[in-house]
This record gives structure tokens, C-alpha cells and sequence, in this order.
């Protein structure tokens, strides 16, 4: 009968040892599976079996998790913050580049009109000259009353080539007009409206290449913290710590040191105290039997 009480308690210490590890597999997993008191972070079992390897850690200063799910929430409000200035910004960005699109459109136009007028007022005195070598053309032909190149040919030739030489100066013309900077037939206050136009929109750009660069920058914070905080708590607590809040459970005591954070987690911790209870009947049923057999 000793031997099968024996057979009860070693089941059962067995049982404690081997929830306490998968409890510290999954701790060691993500730290996240667990919740730990602010005051069983300062004082743990890991600092009397591995004090060199922990000793280093500032005592009490790490954060808790409140402590640290506020940082992450004031870090997660700035990026979104940064993201509702960076949609208005883009929306503002939008309507002016409308507004520039306009202004690029009149500074075209007055490129048109000034560089036609240009080119009309170029070729002017050229054109006149063409015009009345045309007409004097057009008399002659009429004058003659017949085909004016059989008559005279030397004069038709001569005017001809008159006129080619006035094409061509005026051609040289349109082209001189033509070959200069755009900027020379721009509305000045157009010009001087839209240059000061680019660079606004430039500045809307950089704004937004900042805070792009602002929000990766909080994004890095945010993983430093998460990190830190997970590798702080993983080297706060080993596999003793585990011992004893499986210990806790086997006892359906709660010590309220460590908790647990997830369902998995949940669902194991119910398992083991089902366990523990069908334990716990079983050693009574033990403890009874032996009890009518030796007073029965």
C-alpha cells in the first residue's frame, strides 16, 4: 500500500516538474505567453542559480508590462499622428499641383502669344518686302498679257531669286526667335508666380520624404522596445520560477506572481489542475483503503 501511495506522490511531484517545463518552453518561445507582478521582476529565483549570468541587470528597473504597453501606445499615436499629417499634406500637395497645372498652362499661353508677336514683329519688314515683290510679280504677269518667263526671263529669275533670299532671311528670322530660352517669352509675373510655385511644391515633397523618415525611425524605436522588454523579462525568470508557479497550480493555489496570457497558456494551466485533482482522489483513495484495511 506504501508503495502504491509512494507511486500517487511521485506521479504527482513527476506531473509539477514536467508542466513547469513546458511552461518555460513556451516562456522562452515569446514572453508574451505570460504575465509577470512588478514585484516578482525584482525578486526571482534566477539570481540565486545564474546571479553571474543575470547580475548585470539593473534591479527593478525594468519596465513592466503596463509601463511598456504605454511607450508602445504613446509610439504608435505619434506614427499615427505622422500618418494623418502626411495625408494632409499629400491632399494639400494635390489641390496645388491643380493650381500649378493651371499656372503652367498660362505661362504656356503667354509663350505663344509672345513668341508669335516676336517672330510678327521679326519678320515684318521682311514680309512687306516679300509681299511687294509678289505683287510687282503678279503685274508684270499681267502687264505682259502672256507667259511672262518667255518674254523675260532674266527679270523673272532676278525676282525669284529675290524672293528666295527673303524666305530664307526670314526663315533665319522665325528661327533666331524660336532658338531662345523659353523664359524670354514668358510672362514675367507668370514666370516669377510659377517659380516661386515649384518650390513650394518641392517643400511639400521634402515634408513628406521627414515625416516618412520620422515614422521608420519610430517603427525602429518600437522594436527596440518590444525587444528589449522580451529580452530583459527572459532573463529575469528561468526554469525554477516555472517550478514554482506549476507548483502553484498542482496545489489549485494562486500566487498571483505569474500569469497567464493566452488561451495555449489557459488551456494547459485547466489541464494540469484537472490533473492535479484526479491526483489528489486518487491519493485519498489510497489513504482510505489503507485506512479500512489496517482499522476496518
Amino acid at each position: 500500500m506504501k508503495k502504491s501511495i509512494y507511486k500517487v506522490v511521485l506521479c504527482y511531484l513527476i506531473s509539477i516538474v514536467l508542466f513547469a517545463a513546458v511552461y518555460w518552453f513556451f516562456w522562452m518561445k515569446n514572453t508574451s505567453y505570460f504575465m509577470v507582478n512588478q514585484e516578482f521582476n525584482t525578486v526571482t529565483f534566477a539570481p540565486m542559480f545564474f546571479d553571474e549570468e543575470v547580475g548585470s541587470l539593473p534591479r527593478g528597473k525594468e519596465k513592466t508590462v503596463i509601463e511598456t504597453n504605454e511607450v508602445l501606445q504613446s509610439l504608435h499615436l505619434s506614427i499615427d499622428s505622422l500618418n494623418k499629417a502626411i495625408k494632409r499634406n499629400k491632399n494639400e500637395q494635390n489641390n496645388y499641383n491643380r493650381f500649378l497645372d493651371a499656372l503652367n498652362d498660362q505661362l504656356w499661353d503667354s509663350y505663344k502669344i509672345n513668341s508669335q508677336l516676336a517672330v510678327k514683329n521679326g519678320t515684318k519688314e521682311v514680309k512687306q518686302k516679300i509681299d511687294s515683290l509678289e505683287h510687282s510679280l503678279q503685274i508684270m504677269t499681267f502687264a505682259s498679257g502672256s507667259d511672262i518667263e518667255n518674254t523675260s526671263p532674266v527679270v523673272v529669275a532676278e525676282t525669284k531669286l529675290k524672293l528666295a533670299r527673303l524666305r530664307l532671311q526670314e526663315a533665319k528670322i522665325i528661327a533666331a526667335v524660336l532658338n531662345k530660352k523659353f523664359e524670354t517669352y514668358f510672362d514675367k509675373q507668370l514666370y516669377s508666380k510659377n517659380v516661386q510655385a515649384g518650390k513650394r511644391d518641392s517643400t511639400y515633397r521634402i515634408r513628406n520624404i521627414n515625416m516618412l523618415s520620422e515614422i521608420n525611425k519610430i517603427q525602429l524605436k518600437i522594436y527596440n522596445v518590444v525587444v528589449d522588454f522580451h529580452s530583459k523579462r527572459f532573463e529575469k525568470l528561468n526554469y525554477f520560477d516555472f517550478l514554482y508557479f506549476s507548483a502553484g497550480i498542482a496545489t489549485s493555489s494562486n500566487f498571483g506572481d505569474i500569469l497567464p496570457n493566452t488561451r495555449l497558456i489557459r488551456v494547459i494551466v485547466f489541464v494540469q489542475i484537472l490533473l492535479s485533482l484526479v491526483q489528489f482522489g486518487w491519493l485519498i483513495n489510497q489513504f482510505v483503503e489503507a485506512f479500512d484495511k489496517k482499522y476496518g
